[in-house]
């Protein structure tokens, strides 16, 4: 949840931006949403994954 409010963020960020953004994103300060977003819900469904399979371990021991 917190991982996809975080990419809503960088996407208005970098649709809305002002002239200091605008010059982040030419200098390389700031990437393009579309190259952070997929790493981030990435790494979101990774944790996901890896806390559900963690479980399903722990509800089969003995």
């Amino acid at each position: 949840m917190i991982l996809m409010l975080m990419v809503a963020l960088n996407v208005s960020t970098w649709r809305e931006a002002d002239d200091i953004t605008r010059f982040a994103i030419s200098e390389g300060c700031m990437t393009a949403p579309y190259l952070t977003a997929p790493v981030m819900i990435a790494m979101a469904a990774s944790i996901v994954t890896l806390t559900w399979i963690k479980t399903l371990d722990r509800s089969k021991a003995p």
